[in-house]
């Protein structure tokens, strides 16, 4: 298991609400694993890979 380190991120409401809808859409059980989600998947899209 990869270790992980806890951030704290503030966000505006608007982004709040579009978070909460993508985990909607994704079926994913709370918003800071979307969070996760979308940073792993820009990192892996810059990398190229």
């Amino acid at each position: 298991m990869v270790a992980m380190k806890k951030i704290m991120v503030s966000m505006t409401e608007e982004m709040v609400k579009a978070l909460e809808q993508e985990r909607k859409v994704r079926k994913i059980a709370t918003v800071p694993e979307v969070v996760r989600i979308i940073v792993s998947d820009y990192f892996k899209m810059k990398s190229g890979n």
